[in-house]
């Protein structure tokens, strides 16, 4: 047992065990999309009448909607009030000799204590990173896992390929726990099946369609596995594969059809190729890998045909930035580079112009995501788009900006 997931089982002993409360988990993991799987999953849950908890991370805007009850971010005072339960069980723990737990683990840890608190029936819980070795797989007996996909990310951390980083997500598999996939890449499924088999776990795979019946910036309609006919609320093929993941496991959960195409329906996940109406109409999204800037890339195919876009980008120095702007780069008229709002993974924008400038493109550099979003204007020609992208912390703030509070 790797020492993260030591001091999470330490940490939340001290707290009375919140996690063991009585509510049923469903544990979701995967390179991309287990946010917007999970909330599908939540959405068809609620629409079946459960008291729904859902755990997700990274925060768009507010550290506040990691912990959600049945759609409601939880509450300045109720995150105080548990921060003051938490702190003297994290304080023993360093008197006593124990490793200090980390920002992530005491927040998983707070996270439980809350939905134990507010009674849920289920909860959906996001994997943070990886998945073996996660603060969340602290969970022994979930009703079903899922690992919607594998692909290249956070390398330096899962391992350098899709076997590495499959073996690792394949950590949450529990013994006659069905584990739903959509993971199509040829070595990780092998080590997916390997792994079930192993664990003895039932490997369900899902194949979602090619592409939808009907798609507009209102949603989209498509034929899933059971479902025909699905209407979806999030936009892109790639949802298409989260909403199969989702569906096939609110199927395996036992919902009835009616809730799980009402949860596919209204399922909101902001930050997910959101479109803010506008003209020019911006678009945003969290794409930060290779393989999100490939779906991504698709998407806007899909939804901006021959339309001018000016990208607003902004990346995490750890991430693959070639990787990245290969798909999107050729579709972009102009770029905007900008720093994200991460106070130490941040690329500079800069160093991402001086990237950009290596592959015979210019870019404009903006000293804030407000005067990005200013300059995309600007540049922006009739009948054009902005598509904001590359980063949680370039993305959320750019929507602070656009969005009211709800």
């Amino acid at each position: 047992m790797k020492p993260g997931l030591e001091r999470t089982r330490e940490l939340l002993r001290r707290l009375g065990d919140p996690h063991r409360a009585g509510y049923r988990v469903v544990h979701i993991g995967g390179t991309n999309g287990k946010g917007s799987t999970a909330a599908m999953v939540a959405a068809g849950l609620r629409a079946a009448g459960y008291r729904v908890g859902l755990y997700t991370s990274p925060a768009l805007e507010r550290w506040n909607e990691r912990i959600q009850v049945d759609g409601r971010p939880i509450a300045d005072g109720e995150v105080a009030g548990l921060v003051a339960q938490v702190r003297p069980a994290v304080e023993a723990m360093a008197r006593e000799g124990h490793e200090q737990p980390t920002e992530f683990e005491v927040t998983t840890a707070l996270a439980f204590l809350h939905f134990a608190r507010q009674q849920v029936d289920w909860l959906v819980l996001e994997v943070g990173l990886g998945g073996r070795y996660d603060a969340t797989n602290v969970v022994e007996r979930p009703a079903v896992t899922c690992i919607t996909n594998v692909e290249l990310d956070h390398t330096e951390v899962l391992g350098p390929t899709h076997r590495a980083i499959a073996w690792d997500k394949a950590g949450i598999l529990k013994p006659g726990v069905p584990c739903v996939t959509g993971a199509t890449h040829p070595e990780a499924l092998a080590v997916l099946r390997a792994e079930a088999r192993r664990v003895g776990a039932p490997l369900l795979e899902v194949t979602p369609p090619p592409g939808p019946v009907a798609a507009d910036f209102t949603g989209q309609v498509a034929d899933l596995p059971g479902l025909p006919g699905a209407r979806i609320r999030l936009l892109g093929r790639h949802q298409l594969a989260n909403a199969a993941c989702a569906a096939r496991i609110l199927q395996v959960l036992g919902l009835p059809e009616a809730p799980i195409r009402r949860g596919l329906e209204e399922a909101r996940w902001p930050g997910r190729l959101e479109v803010v109406p506008g003209d020019p109409p911006v678009l945003l999204d969290v794409a930060h890998n290779p393989a999100g800037a490939a779906a991504l890339a698709q998407a806007v195919r899909d939804y901006l045909p021959g339309r001018p876009v000016v990208l607003v980008l902004g990346l995490l120095a750890d991430k693959s930035v070639d990787g990245f702007l290969d798909p999107l780069l050729p579709l972009a008229r102009q770029v905007v580079a900008v720093t994200p709002a991460h106070p130490t993974r941040a690329l500079p924008a800069r160093d991402l112009a001086a990237a950009l400038a290596r592959r015979g493109r210019t870019a404009e550099v903006a000293p804030s995501p407000g005067e990005a979003l200013r300059r995309a204007r600007a540049l922006c020609p009739a009948g054009g788009a902005i598509l904001v992208a590359g980063s949680h912390y370039l993305v959320g703030p750019v929507r602070s900006l656009l969005v009211p509070v709800e």
